[in-house]
């Protein structure tokens, strides 16, 4: 995060994005051990929790990054970026204890038995093409947000805070429903609720 402040060209950033994306994976980690580390009977609550912080996240984060890109410059947001992430290693290095316990090559499973060994696994292929359409649908508008708030609002100072409230709106949303639909989902089932969504 501190070298995409300090990029001096569009392929360096690109570069640099692409290896962010290659280092990255926190959250699937995070997922992963909670499952294996939370009793089965707290899962759902630890999962929700993440979840509550993720959301958080993407609703504070656009609204953060706008008012600090207006009030000091593009650049310093990356390093101020990187001081937080910085933060969040050393937490998890010092913090975070797990009880690991290696799994023998020869009992694991591979990606066929896996799947197959699923009760339903036309629902998790049909769930994943599902997820993999929406984030593709509501990502493609990320680009052109700033743009196309330029566009409508013409010459402003701080176009960048604006863009990040209008992105933020969807995790207020997000964090707003996710209570009710949960509560719809367990009253008229999962299928339900998810397709209003």
């Amino acid at each position: 995060m501190v070298l995409m402040g300090l990029a001096q060209n569009i392929w360096q950033f690109l570069l640099l994005r692409a290896l962010l994306g290659l280092l990255g994976g926190f959250i699937p980690n995070a997922n992963a051990l909670i499952a294996t580390q939370i009793p089965r009977q707290k899962s759902g609550w630890a999962l929700g929790t993440l979840s509550t912080g993720a959301v958080s996240g993407a609703l504070l984060g656009p609204l953060a990054g706008g008012f600090l890109a207006d009030l000091w410059g593009l650049r310093p947001v990356f390093f101020l970026t990187a001081s937080v992430l910085f933060i969040c290693f050393l937490l998890t290095l010092f913090f975070i204890r797990e009880q690991f316990v290696p799994v023998a090559k020869k009992e694991m499973l591979s990606a066929r038995d896996v799947f197959s060994s699923l009760k339903s696994p036309k629902l998790v292929l049909s769930l994943f093409v599902t997820t993999l359409i929406i984030q593709v649908a509501t990502g493609s508008i990320a680009p052109i947000l700033t743009l196309y708030v330029r566009d409508l609002s013409g010459d402003i100072g701080n176009i960048a805070f604006i863009s990040g409230m209008i992105a933020s709106v969807p995790g207020v949303a997000a964090l707003i429903s996710a209570p009710r639909l949960g509560r719809l989902g367990i009253g008229s089932g999962r299928k339900k609720s998810s397709s209003w969504r």
